[in-house]
């Protein structure tokens, strides 16, 4: 006739009732527990000296409990459960945009990039209202390719006709893009988003947004819950449970009887009841079939506060025995105290759901805190990773700026894949060739042309050169490479003394003769115009006439040669612009002039036709056949010893090959008063390997900014379309090159630049490089004169060599793109046609001659390379391909079981029990003979609850009658649930597996057991190929390409064009 104390008695008033009927006081506890508490105060009063309670209750502030984590482990979990329509509500919302984007630029491809920031666009444009969406629309059109909508979506757009667009279709276009976009997010990125430690972060934000009062398209599992009340986390419970679909409870550990404190609808769909069993205990679900054996472990695990995985009979509302799979999660307080422990339950019978079902399960296990405040050890690991994909065993994802790994590589015309790196090469670029983006696009300006360089300026500029400073650093050339002491004054000494004075005195010498002139006229006519030979010639005779007669003829040579208008040159392709241009200049003829600036003009002109036509066409008259009739007629005529030794001079002095007209191109091109670069077409991207110093006057880059890129860094939003797809189109086809475009300076200033490019081929007809003439147009009165000059300087450029390249440079052009547009099969051949080259390359070296700027790359041969990145990642790009098929050898193979289950077993214990399910199967159906089966089916069976059979299958098994049992319908029924356990093993966790550190280990070993000669289920990217060719990496791309769907090609981009190879 005692009563207990208050505590107590509230806690009698909401125990589970002995009668098995529901208490409902257990919805109550909150008031119950907190009256309670005032009586005991009373009561304490009242009753001061009597004995303390041997237990202590472990009470704590709700108000002082930080549930962050927890809300973001709930919301994971309610977000993951509809992952399209969550995704989608989280691109709703700016700030979840913005977080959602700043985590797919470090983490994911480029792809899932600008898709997130195409849903970014079309959320503002959705937003916008009547004429402003339009605008939108619009504008965000204009920017074609530079836009990610035009990546994202396939509007066919008229750009002509923009205004008069009807912007309907189109919008609708857009939405639909953006359905398949989210549906595509919500697969592949979202669930990574959620593992990555930001989504925590996000997700705190939001909270604090909500409890402001804000509405969110994305609401967390906190949404419209008091955080100041006792019950909040039970009522977070409450929200999350409800989106699940499988059984599941949570029962009160404080309570007496341990009732159920919440049921989902979820559990009424498995067993028949729903929230009328709150207030009672689990065991209504038993009955006479039940395995008492598995509810001692039941009980056990209650007791002790462990989790737990186990297969039972149950029984549901009407009656029906059905097998329930059962998964307990306890859950603690922040003192430590045990207060919970939720149960998952779903019936384990075959259906289409099943996969989907235990998928759920295991992400619930997987995700649930252990804690109330989710800040133990084990819930802090879950719910913020120590890694980008939540498992702390895998490898980070590596993002890299394209920019750094260019900047970093080696400038070299050989190269290969190098070490075989995870990430490969990376897309094609923009070469010149193919329609890429052109060598030249972004041209820059040239400075006005009228003079001659200062005197002594070239021999500054060669003293200059022995410190030149470029993007490779300081005293290294345009391709990266040191010059040495030798190399350095041989090239000096080659041009000061031979180009810059021997070859002008002696081309001035030989046109003293008129057998030479007509000879020089022929050889002329075979390469480009003659006419600049012919006003040298004309300027000859004005200086050998008295002053009288120089006066009246002079005026007359000045408007034939020097005022009269130009047509420029790539005439078979120009921009309207570009020819409005030419048409204004040729409109108002020439300026008349009096007979003394007449002369003086001609003198300067004369002056620079003549040391052009000494560097370039002179070197090579010399070697050709009109040279030799020269001299055959002055040794007839017993004339000629003279002249044929001061040939033989220029001709033993003169550039041996290609590159060596290279070098003596770069010294002399940097005395022209004109904007002079030079890309070379046998490097990837066709990058300028030479500015002049003009160039770096007129656009502010120095050279070691300039020199390495591509021209396109000049464009910008105002460069014209039309302007770069002609130089694209004529580059592609080794064409001359001429046209005006808008570039930018440095500072971001606007300019019109009139681009001029001279593709220049060698004697074997390589495609070697490409000269281009940059000529700022100002509109002034100086206009027309300095265009006719640049008309005459661009006549004066080569297109054609009569050199040879080097051995390496002709075998890449023997499989460059032909600029017909054909296809070159020579490609097919290129490691024999590189071996040859370099035996050549042996035979041709002269060591007695310059050395060549261009230094040959040391290729390392394939076998020393260590390929084994590369071999892991090609692999498995293939397994993923092929998922299940993979699953299955790797349950079917003891080296990769093992390393398999030793993934599982920490991280899944679901996972953990399918795949020992699966290996079980698989050495049924591989055993020999119908009674070897039956006797490892009867075997596993034996083992009960102990084996991963039993929780993998739905088989009713009488375990007194095993001798008499028909095992071909138990087998039966282990094929399907084996083939759906190795589907969902298959596409949930072979990714993370093979992402691990594990997942290499096994690729590893498998290559080694190919190497050895060992017959694998399993096998690499490089299995029958050979290590040791030169071709080893390709032939690993072949395999890997021909398994997957989509399109797949490779380019060469060490052969010139960057021609296909597969």
């Amino acid at each position: 006739n005692l009563r207990s104390k208050a505590s107590a008695r509230a806690k009698g008033a909401m125990a589970v009732k002995v009668t098995g009927e529901a208490n409902q006081m257990v919805n109550n506890k909150e008031q119950i527990l907190q009256q309670s508490k005032q009586m005991e105060v009373q009561e304490m009063v009242q009753n001061q000296t009597r004995p303390k309670a041997l237990v202590a209750q472990a009470n704590y502030d709700p108000r002082t409990v930080n549930y962050d984590r927890t809300v973001a482990a709930f919301t994971k979990i309610i977000w993951l459960q509809d992952p399209v329509n969550s995704c989608r509500c989280i691109l709703m919302d700016a700030m979840c945009r913005e977080y959602f984007i700043n985590f797919a630029e470090g983490n994911c491809g480029s792809l899932i990039s600008y898709h997130l920031k195409f849903i970014d666009q079309v959320m503002q444009i959705r937003m916008a209202q009547g004429a402003l969406q339009l605008k939108k629309i619009r504008a965000a059109h204009m920017k074609r390719y530079h836009n990610e909508m035009f990546y994202c979506t396939s509007t066919e757009i008229d750009y002509g006709t923009l205004n008069s667009m009807n912007w309907g279709p189109v919008f609708e276009g857009i939405v639909m893009w953006q359905e398949q976009t989210i549906f595509m997010l919500a697969s592949e990125a979202f669930p990574r988003f959620l593992e990555h430690p930001s989504s925590v972060e996000l997700i705190t934000k939001l909270r604090q947004r909500e409890a402001a009062g804000e509405q969110l398209p994305c609401r967390t599992a906190s949404s419209g819950i008091n955080p100041q009340s006792e019950s909040f986390w039970l009522d977070m419970f409450r929200t999350l449970s409800e989106t699940v679909s499988i059984g599941m409870v949570i029962s009160d550990m404080t309570v007496p009887g341990i009732p159920l404190v919440y049921i989902n609808e979820g559990f009424k769909v498995v067993t028949g009841y729903g929230k009328e069993k709150i207030g009672c205990s689990c065991r209504f679900l038993q009955g006479k079939e039940t395995e008492s054996y598995l509810n001692d472990e039941i009980m056990a695990a209650l007791q002790q506060s462990e989790s737990l995985l186990v297969k039972l009979h149950n029984y549901k509302a009407n009656g029906q025995k059905f097998q329930c799979l059962l998964a307990l999660h306890p859950v603690f307080g922040p003192n430590g105290e045990y207060k919970y422990q939720i149960g998952l339950q779903l019936d384990m019978v075959m259906s289409a759901d099943i996969t989907r079902q235990l998928l759920e399960m295991e992400r619930l296990i997987r995700y649930m805190p252990h804690s109330i405040t989710g800040e133990n050890t084990e819930d802090v690991i879950r719910i913020i990773p120590s890694d980008t994909l939540g498992d702390g065993t895998l490898f980070p994802f590596v993002g890299v700026d394209p920019s750094e790994v260019r900047g970093a590589a080696p400038a070299s015309t050989g190269g290969g894949m190098g070490g075989g790196a995870f990430g490969g090469g990376g897309g094609f670029g923009g070469s010149m060739m193919g329609g890429g983006g052109g060598g030249f696009g972004a041209p820059a300006p040239m400075a006005g042309m009228g003079g001659a360089a200062p005197a002594g300026q070239g021999a500054e500029v060669m003293q200059q050169g022995k410190e030149v400073v470029t993007k490779k650093g300081k005293g290294k050339d345009q391709y990266g490479r040191a010059f040495g002491k030798k190399q350095k004054a041989a090239m000096l000494e080659f041009t000061k003394t031979l180009w810059l004075q021997d070859a002008t005195t002696s081309l001035r010498n030989l046109l003293q003769l008129e057998v030479a002139q007509q000879a020089f006229l022929g050889f002329l006519k075979t390469e480009y115009s003659e006419a600049q030979l012919e006003f040298f010639l004309e300027a000859q005779k004005l200086e050998a006439m008295d002053p009288v007669s120089q006066a009246k003829a002079a005026p007359a040579v000045y408007q034939m040669f020097i005022s009269a208008g130009g047509k420029g040159i790539g005439q078979q392709e120009r921009t309207t612009a570009t020819q409005q241009m030419w048409d204004y200049v040729n409109a108002a003829g020439g300026n008349a002039v009096d007979s003394q600036t007449a002369m003086l003009k001609i003198r300067e002109e004369a002056e620079t036709t003549l040391k052009m036509l000494a560097f370039d066409a002179f070197p090579r008259f010399v070697k050709s056949k009109h040279c030799q009739n020269v001299l055959s007629a002055l040794q007839q005529s017993g004339n000629g010893k003279q002249i044929e030794g001061m040939l033989n001079q220029v001709d033993n002095t003169a550039p041996q090959d290609a590159d060596d007209w290279l070098n003596i191109f770069v010294s002399t091109a940097e005395s022209f008063p004109a904007c002079i670069v030079i890309s070379d077409m046998t490097i990837p991207g066709a990058p300028m390997v030479f500015v002049n110093q003009e160039f770096c006057r007129t656009t502010g880059y120095a050279k070691e900014e300039a020199t390495g890129r591509n021209c396109r860094f000049l464009q910008g939003p105002d460069t014209e379309p039309e302007a770069i797809q002609v130089i694209r189109n004529t580059l592609s086809k080794g064409q001359d090159c001429h046209v005006k475009l808008t570039n930018y300076r440095k500072n971001g200033e606007m300019f019109q630049n009139l681009l001029s490019m001279k593709p220049v081929f060698d004697a074997d007809g390589i495609y070697r490089y490409v000269i281009g003439v940059q000529f700022e147009i100002k509109e002034d009165q100086n206009l027309k004169q300095r265009l006719v000059q640049l008309d005459k300087l661009l006549r004066l450029l080569p297109s054609k060599l009569n050199l040879r390249s080097k051995a390496s440079a002709r075998a890449k052009g023997a499989m460059a793109v032909n600029v017909s547009g054909e296809a070159n099969q020579m490609i097919t051949n290129k490691e024999k046609i590189l071996q040859q080259s370099k035996q050549m390359e042996v035979q041709e070296q002269n060591h007695n001659r310059p050395k060549a700027l261009v230094a040959a790359s040391g290729e390392i041969p394939m076998a020393n390379l260590n390929l084994d990145n590369t071999i892991f990642a090609f692999t498995k790009i293939i397994w993923l391909n092929c998922p299940t098929d993979i699953m299955q050898g790797i349950a079917m193979d003891p080296v990769s079981k093992e390393l398999f289950e030793k993934f599982v077993s920490v991280s899944s214990v679901v996972y953990r029990h399918h795949f020992e399910f699966v290996c079980q199967f698989f050495q049924i159906a591989t055993a020999p003979g119908q009674q070897e089966q039956v006797k490892l089916i009867r075997k596993f069976h034996m083992k009960r609850n102990k084996n991963s059979v039993f929780y993998c299958t739905s088989t009713e098994i009488n375990y007194g009658s095993l001798n008499q049992m028909n095992w071909g319908p138990v087998f039966q029924e282990m094929t399907q649930k084996a083939q759906a356990s190795t589907a969902m093993l298959a596409s949930e966790v072979l990714p993370k597996f093979l992402n691990s550190k594990l997942g290499f280990a096994l690729i590893n070993k498998i290559r080694q057991r190919e190497l050895s000669g060992q017959q694998s289920a399993l096998k690499t990217v490089a299995c029958g190929l050979d290590k040791n060719a030169e071709s080893f990496w390709l032939d690993m791309f072949r395999t890997l390409s021909e398994t997957v769907s989509i399109g797949m090609v490779i380019s060469d981009m060490t052969v010139p064009g960057i021609p296909l190879v597969y």
